[in-house]
This record gives structure tokens, C-alpha cells and sequence, in this order.
């Protein structure tokens, strides 16, 4: 199992990321973070909110836990996203997706 990567001369011991982890993976210990990676989902709070910047999530460790979980390996093919838009009832009647009216354009 994979957890973020603590960088524990930065670590201040101050307890925001064991605050925000939904899945209690990470603790101080010696006011120090450390963390259980068989709890950690990978999610990313902890890199967010650490003041510090101690904490690294390894975008190819949340990518390998996804494929892992889900079964698949690589990206979606062309007929599996076509067929997550038809399911979802965004083909419109040329067979492209349709537009949802709720677009906005920013900036103009």
C-alpha cells in the first residue's frame, strides 16, 4: 500500500492534516505526522491543507490505487465514454453530446 509522502524536516507536528484525513490514516507521533497507508485513500486533503508543504501525493500512486479498485487498467476507451453519455441522456439526436444550456461564457 501507497500513503502520501511526508517530508518530515518540513513537518511542524501542528495537526491540520490529521484534522482534515476523513479516514484517520495520519497521527503525530514525537510531533512528527506519520501515516497508516493501509487506511490512506489517497484523497489529497492532507497535501491541501498542510501549511507546510510536507505532505506529497503521488498523482501515478492515486491513478495505480483507481485501476486497482475499479478493475481496469489504462483509460477509457472511445465506446465506454459514448456510452457513459448516453446513459447519462446527453446524446442529442446528431449522436454528439448535447449541450446542457447551462454553459456560460466568462470573460466576453
Amino acid at each position: 500500500m501507497e500513503g502520501p509522502a511526508i517530508n518530515i524536516a518540513w513537518c511542524k507536528g501542528c495537526g491540520i492534516c490529521v484534522a482534515f484525513c476523513p479516514r484517520k490514516a495520519l497521527r503525530l507521533v514525537g510531533e512528527k505526522c506519520t501515516v497508516d497507508a493501509g487506511l490512506c485513500v489517497l484523497c489529497g486533503l492532507c497535501e491541501l491543507y498542510c501549511p507546510d508543504l510536507a505532505i506529497t501525493v503521488d498523482p501515478e500512486a492515486v491513478k495505480r490505487r483507481k485501476s486497482e479498485k475499479s478493475g481496469k487498467t489504462g483509460s477509457p476507451g472511445k465506446s465506454e465514454q459514448s456510452g457513459r453519455a448516453e446513459a447519462s441522456g446527453r446524446i442529442g439526436p446528431s449522436g454528439k453530446a448535447a449541450r446542457s444550456g447551462k454553459e456560460t461564457r466568462h470573460g466576453l
